[in-house]
């Protein structure tokens, strides 16, 4: 298996590092808190933004791993 560019690799790192920085900001701003309002509550939009949040610093995350492995 071919790894990536090294300039496909440079952009990967940054949109990871983004997804975690923005996800993080989210979740310390408070994105998954006061969720109680939504129990019960089809699409609720606060729990939503919970769900974008954690995900975005788990694809983050994960996007890093992938960049570290394509490094070495």
């Amino acid at each position: 298996m071919e790894g990536m560019s090294k300039s496909a690799l440079i952009v990967f790192a940054i949109i990871s590092v983004i997804g975690v920085v923005g996800g993080s900001l989210l979740l310390i701003d408070g994105a998954c808190s006061g969720l109680d309002v939504c129990v019960g509550v089809r699409n609720c939009p606060k729990a939503e933004s919970c769900s974008v949040a954690f995900f975005s610093v788990l694809l983050g995350v994960l996007g890093i791993g992938v960049t570290v492995y394509e490094i070495k």
